[in-house]
């Protein structure tokens, strides 16, 4: 498994995904960049997207969504 995928004992679930959210149904809360732990979630103009790079795929966001704009690639 990749160090990418390993933060603070977390480690991601076999076979689970990044993390995308689709910016025609993100509603710009909020909720899910505050719920990263590495930050990966970055604010854009009118909706939240994710820097897969930083991302642990751990779908903390995902779980939060209101909106249900997150899901794994």
């Amino acid at each position: 498994m990749s160090e990418a995928n390993v933060y603070a004992g977390y480690v991601a679930p076999e076979g689970s995904g990044k993390r995308h959210i689709d910016p025609d149904v993100c509603v710009c809360c909020g909720t899910c960049a505050g719920t990263c732990p590495v930050q990966a979630i970055k604010e854009h103009d009118e909706f939240y997207w994710v820097d897969e790079e930083a991302c642990l795929a751990c779908g903390a966001c995902e779980g939060v969504c209101p909106a249900g704009a997150i899901s794994a690639r």
